[in-house]
C-alpha cells in the first residue's frame, strides 16, 4: 500500500470544532485543558495554516470526552458536517446523489473523494454489503487514538440522513495498531 502521509484536518473543520465547542457551551474549559499549540488555534480558528496536525484534534476531542463522554465526540463530527462542511461537501453529495441514484451505498462508494475536501493522509474505501448494508473502512499512515475515530462516525450518519435513508451506523472497530477502523452502516432499503 503506498505512503498516505501525516494525517491532516482542513482549518474548515477547526473552525467548525470551535463553534460546536462554543455551542455546546464547553469551549472555555477545554481551552483550559488544552496545550499551548492548541490553545493558540482554538483562539483564533481564522488564522490556523490551511491544513492542521490530526493530534491537536485528538487532544480537543480527548478534552471533550472527558468533559461530555464519547457521544459528544461523535456528536462534534455530525454537527461539523451538518452545518459547517455543509456549505462545501453538500452540493457535491446532491451531484452525486442525483446521477447514482438516492442511495447510501452510491454516496458512500465515493466517501474517500469527500473525505479528501477536508482531511489529508486518511483513505476511505467502500465494502457494500447484502441490502441496506456495508463497511466503510479508514486507514491512516500513524497510530491512532481510539478516540480519534468516533467524529467520522457522526459524518456518516450525517451522509445516511443526505441520502434520505433511515440507518445505523455503528460504533467504529479500531485495528490493534491503531492505523486504521471498519465502521458497519446499515439502513431501511425502499
Amino acid at each position: 500500500m503506498p505512503p498516505l502521509g501525516p494525517l491532516r484536518y482542513s482549518r474548515s473543520i477547526l473552525r467548525g470544532y470551535v463553534s460546536e465547542l462554543e455551542r455546546l457551551g464547553i469551549l472555555g474549559r477545554v481551552r483550559a485543558r488544552a496545550s499551548p499549540a492548541l490553545e493558540i488555534l482554538l483562539s483564533a480558528p481564522a488564522r490556523a495554516d490551511k491544513w492542521i496536525d490530526a493530534r491537536l484534534f485528538h487532544e480537543m476531542m480527548a478534552a471533550t470526552f472527558a468533559l461530555c463522554g464519547r457521544d459528544a465526540v461523535r456528536g462534534l463530527g455530525y454537527r461539523v458536517m451538518r452545518a459547517e462542511l455543509g456549505a462545501v461537501l453538500e452540493p457535491i453529495i446532491g451531484l452525486a446523489l442525483s446521477v447514482l441514484g438516492r442511495n447510501p451505498a452510491s454516496l458512500f462508494s465515493h466517501a474517500g473523494q469527500m473525505a479528501g475536501v477536508v482531511s489529508q493522509g486518511a483513505e476511505v474505501t467502500w465494502a457494500k454489503g447484502v441490502d441496506g448494508t456495508g463497511t466503510l473502512q479508514i486507514r491512516v499512515e500513524d497510530p491512532q487514538p481510539p478516540l480519534s475515530w468516533a467524529p467520522w462516525e457522526g459524518v456518516f450518519v450525517r451522509a445516511l440522513e443526505l441520502a434520505g435513508h433511515e440507518g445505523k451506523v455503528g460504533e467504529t472497530r479500531a485495528a490493534r495498531d491503531g492505523r486504521s477502523a471498519t465502521i458497519e452502516v446499515s439502513w431501511v432499503v425502499r
